[in-house]
């Protein structure tokens, strides 16, 4: 065995260590600040989700009904949908006689409280059978 060559082969210092441990604490510090920019951004992708449900499931429920009844129905509304706000309103002889325009909107805030919305509009003949 040769005891010069195991002398040469020195350990790693603790400096070293330190250096080390302190690079990987600054590049885990920065994986985190990202994860959570991540999360923010599932989140508001989750609730523009919702809103695009509500809108047209409330668009697909007036359009499905025939030109006589939403003439005759409830030609505003207005909606509380834990957080979301859901309005229709239905607009007859617009924009020509014998046609009705339907809007649906959903508001939300989102977690800073900045308000957002989003709204469906469509127009309907009398004559379109559904």
């Amino acid at each position: 065995m040769n005891f010069a060559l195991i002398r040469k082969q020195a350990g790693v210092s603790l400096i070293e260590v330190l250096v080390c441990m302190f690079i990987l604490a600054i590049g885990m510090i920065g994986g985190l600040g990202m994860s959570q920019a991540g999360q923010t951004g599932l989140d508001a992708g989750r609730r523009l989700s919702t809103a695009v449900g509500f809108v047209q499931a409330k668009m697909e429920e007036k359009v499905s009904m025939t030109y006589s009844d939403l003439v005759r129905g409830d030609l505003e509304g207005q909606e509380d949908l834990s957080g979301f706000v859901r309005t229709w309103k239905v607009l007859p002889d617009t924009p020509e006689a014998r046609c009705l325009t339907i809007r649906v909107a959903v508001a939300w805030p989102d977690k800073a409280g900045r308000p957002h919305r989003m709204e469906l509009v469509t127009v309907r003949s009398e004559g379109v059978v559904p």
